[in-house]
């Protein structure tokens, strides 16, 4: 058996604090919320193809673009294990136990098993999203699996969710798995589906959801495309000693981005990270022309 069970991945997202064993990435759908998410999958540490396991011993819980891209390589490493850091991630931080991942860790100390179920009804959500963005493949064919079949799909997992609880169960609000005062629009209204009883329920959250979905993805491609475009720019105009203002020269490659931010569907924490980028890359193209002897 080539797939890992549901029980058997509900294990490993417990046991690893909701944290890709590779890349240290946050696979708390929560805390992403509608953009930068990625869900979980669970990679055989000896590939399956080579002879690999379908056991727990041989699992590692990771990001799922990375387990595509690594999913048959024998040499991955690992940089978590049981929640902790191991040598191979002091090795690549140079001996640094970086605060982003204390906190991590500190966070998932009272993360369950049953979470990966609510967590897992996020991700067929998403989905859910993804074909209502694109229903058509790279083939021009529209997908086999569509809207309803991942709302259905995703109400599957908050019936187990509820059923996996235990006796005690505690909210996410009281184990401090979420903290309702720091939450964005996209991210209430992702807990709304705790209360979704039926598929009717689940249409009507999805549909409040989809266009915050909808806007921050295609806004955040906007903005990859606009800053590669713009580091591609600097360096060929730089050659050519043809920049003379590096704000108004950043500014002209981010506008179609900067046009995104007024939409009411733009989220907060998607203005902030990319004004942090933008305002690093007009101080780095500073102190680079400064230091290359250019004036600013």
């Amino acid at each position: 058996m080539r797939c890992f069970s549901d029980s058997d991945k509900a294990i490993k997202f417990e046991k690893e604090s909701a944290q890709c064993q590779l890349t240290g990435k946050n696979l708390w759908l929560l805390d992403m919320g509608v953009f930068c998410w990625e869900c979980p999958a669970i990679d055989h540490i000896v590939p399956f193809s080579k002879g690999g396991k379908t056991v727990l011993s041989n699992a590692a819980l990771t990001g799922s673009n990375i387990n595509y891209n690594l999913k048959d390589f024998e040499n991955k490493e690992y940089k978590y294990e049981n929640s902790l850091p191991n040598i191979s991630y002091f090795y690549e931080t140079q001996g640094m136990l970086k605060r982003e991942t204390q906190i991590h860790i500190m966070k998932f100390l009272n993360l369950e098993q049953s979470d990966f179920y609510y967590n897992n009804a996020l991700k067929d959500v998403f989905f859910a999203c993804e074909y209502k963005m694109n229903p058509y493949s790279i083939k021009g064919k529209k997908k086999d699996r569509n809207e309803k079949y991942y709302l259905s799909a995703a109400l599957n997992q908050l019936t187990e969710w509820n059923q996996k609880k235990k006796d005690n169960y505690l909210s996410f609000e009281k184990r401090k798995l979420i903290d309702k005062d720091l939450l964005e629009k996209d991210q209430k209204i992702l807990l709304k589906f705790r209360t979704a009883k039926s598929l009717s329920d689940m249409r009507i959250i999805f549909n409040e959801l989809y266009p915050y979905y909808c806007h921050n993805q295609e806004a955040y491609s906007i903005f990859l495309d606009c800053y590669e475009n713009c580091i591609i720019s600097f360096y060929n105009e730089f050659s050519e000693n043809k920049i003379k203002n590096i704000n108004v020269f950043v500014d002209s490659f981010f506008q179609d981005f900067y046009d995104q931010l007024n939409n009411k569907y733009c989220l907060p924490r998607l203005k902030l990270r990319t004004n942090n980028v933008i305002v690093f890359l007009k101080k780095y193209f500073k102190g680079f022309l400064k230091i290359k002897g250019n004036k600013v």
